[in-house]
């Protein structure tokens, strides 16, 4: 697994790398902390950003995240959910895939992350989370996209927002933040754009950082 290198710099445009001495500190209790410091080659300038994790997979692996993507479009060609449910549009195949790719990439790569066995789980749909104990894993191919909550959502289970970069040769994951169903519906804006049922848009700035969940974990097991 490998962090991305320079970015540009927010100020002045150049070069900003991750300052070495700055990581060390930060990664030496949670090595996937999903912030780092940046520090500019040319003006000097420190400031934050969340670097995108790369998991380099063999192909052996990857292919296991295809059968996934591919057994859930079969089976939900079975039931006749290939359409969305709160638009009524269907998607073309290769779309449907690469959507379905990519939620199963976040989810294996998520179990990678906090070292559980991935469930490859196919139509268990709101019976069981995608991750034990209460993680759900909702994914997307944009940056800035909001975490979406639908109203069948269980509001005790955990919502985890996972940027996924699907057409990578390795795919890439950057997982912005989490919140609970509950205060989701708090801290989102409702709409129905579809005009079929009720869905609540939480802000990526408005997530906790996945981090802080785990150390809260970590403070109750104690």
């Amino acid at each position: 697994m490998t962090r991305h290198g320079p970015v540009q710099c927010r100020d002045c445009g150049g070069e900003a790398r991750i300052s070495r001495s700055l990581v060390d500190k930060m990664v030496a209790g949670h090595w996937w902390n999903n912030i780092a410091l940046q520090r500019c080659d040319q003006c000097r300038a420190v400031f934050d950003v969340r670097y995108t994790v790369t998991f380099q997979w063999s192909s052996r692996e990857l292919e296991a995240v295809a059968d996934v993507a591919h057994q859930r479009i079969a089976e939900a060609a079975r039931m006749g959910l290939l359409s969305d449910r709160s638009t009524d549009v269907e998607r073309g195949w290769r779309e449907r895939y690469l959507r379905e790719f990519q939620g199963a990439f976040a989810e294996a790569a998520f179990c990678h992350l906090i070292d559980v066995p991935w469930s490859r789980s196919v139509n268990t749909f709101h019976n069981v989370p995608d991750v034990e104990p209460d993680w759900e894993i909702r994914s997307t191919h944009e940056d800035g996209h909001c975490l979406l909550l639908r109203d069948n959502d269980p509001p005790e289970r955990r919502y985890v927002l996972a940027v996924v970069n699907r057409l990578a040769d390795h795919p890439t994951v950057k997982f912005v933040g989490a919140i609970t169903g509950t205060e989701g519906r708090k801290r989102g804006i409702e709409r129905d754009p579809g005009g079929k049922r009720p869905a609540w848009f939480v802000d990526p700035w408005r997530l906790i950082p996945v981090e802080d969940w785990f150390e809260q974990d970590e403070e109750a097991a104690l």
